[in-house]
């Protein structure tokens, strides 16, 4: 059965997941998200991030073929692009960034913490693909230097794979 398009509920188990349970929580460049629920524990219907990201390091405009994705913000402040709008978001603020529309967003804060709906699931594969396990819930120590060649080649991979196209760098 499908409702609104999602996956069906009622074939998941029940469960409880904290930020600090093992293998729940991962560094994904230069942030922490913690994966309190994935397409296995839906169905497929969702993926559910608790996020704690920081500035310098947001990720570049880009579209998503597969997922909507809506972000609460919990607490910093960032503006939001998605196709010709912008919005200002800050704590409590939630921001809807439909499939198929280019978007990105910019921390005005240091850190901001975000809870990151998407629906459906499946582009934690990539982000887990990319990330290493968290050592603590804190953030990770700033990557000191760009990005070698090999790891862009393995976002590019592991995003471009699923869907998601970036933007081309400006001139």
């Amino acid at each position: 059965m499908t409702i609104f398009g999602m996956a069906n509920l009622q074939t998941t188990q029940t469960y409880l997941r904290n930020p600090g349970d093992p293998d729940t929580s991962t560094w994904y460049v230069a942030h922490r998200f913690s994966f309190m629920a994935e397409g296995r524990d839906t169905g497929g219907a969702f993926t559910l991030l608790d996020t704690l990201v920081r500035r310098g390091f947001e990720p570049p405009p880009h579209t998503h073929r597969d997922e909507d994705e809506a972000y609460l913000v919990i607490d910093g402040e960032a503006t939001f692009r998605s196709g010709g709008d912008v919005h200002e978001a800050g704590p409590g603020s939630f921001v809807w960034l439909p499939r198929h529309v280019e978007h990105s967003f910019g921390l005005h804060t240091e850190t901001a913490r975000m809870v990151i709906l998407m629906t459906p699931s499946g582009l934690e594969d990539a982000f887990r693909e990319c990330s290493r396990p968290a050592a603590t819930l804190d953030l990770p120590v700033v990557p000191a230097g760009p990005p070698s060649q090999e790891d862009i080649v393995l976002w590019n991979h592991a995003f471009e794979s699923r869907g998601v196209v970036f933007a081309p760098p400006p001139v």
